[in-house]
């Protein structure tokens, strides 16, 4: 899935370094919409798309690239924030927000996540959502695999009519963000409210 111009993630800028500038922009961008810590992971990231950095350095956008590597996620909510989606991640067991790997035929970050929103959540999810054009939050997660050590994920809000039937592949479903289910995140038992008061 590319852009209007047929642009996609794994096409190489006309320089030979780095990754392509609109992807590189989308990070720059979202790093001055976000609070000061956050923002500079992700310009680290922008810089290590366009210097192609250690794996120290910075983070690849493709886990083809790096160990390292950017993710995207979506805090799909109803739209008087009573209700969010979860969806149960199969390598942990937990229910999570959706989302996942950026692809190289993805047209961008906002892309990649209506993808993984379809995949995940059905495309009528993905056709109802309203994503967010830049990221609510970038937070780091450590995966500790030898294809993926660790995350920056950059999560986006959407908000989806309560109605929406969510007919995806890994059995998504509506909770309440005050009465969340024992196998929700962590990080989500932790923090959710503080990323609702960010839309």
């Amino acid at each position: 899935m590319g852009d209007a111009d047929g642009a996609t993630v794994g096409a190489r800028d006309a320089s030979g370094g780095g990754l392509p500038a609109h992807i590189r922009e989308e990070l720059r961008e979202a790093a001055g919409r976000l609070p000061p810590r956050e923002a500079a992971l992700v310009h680290d990231a922008a810089l290590a798309q366009e210097d192609r950095l250690s794996l120290e350095a910075g983070w690849a956008l493709l886990r083809e690239d790096d160990a390292r590597h950017i993710t995207v996620s979506g805090l799909l909510v109803s739209p008087d924030l009573r209700r969010t989606v979860l969806v149960s991640h199969r390598a942990s067991g937990q229910l999570r927000q959706p989302g996942g790997h950026v692809d190289a035929a993805d047209g961008g970050l906002r892309a990649a996540l209506l993808r993984e929103i379809a995949e995940e959540c059905g495309a009528a999810a993905a056709a109802a959502a309203s994503a967010s054009a830049f990221p609510l939050a970038a937070r780091v997660f450590r995966v500790g695999t030898e294809r993926c050590r660790a995350h920056l994920d950059l999560l986006h809000g959407a908000v989806l009519p309560a109605d929406t039937l969510l007919t995806g592949e890994d059995a998504a479903e509506w909770v309440r963000p005050d009465r969340l289910p024992e196998a929700a995140a962590p990080d989500l038992h932790e923090g959710l409210h503080m990323l609702l008061a960010r839309f």
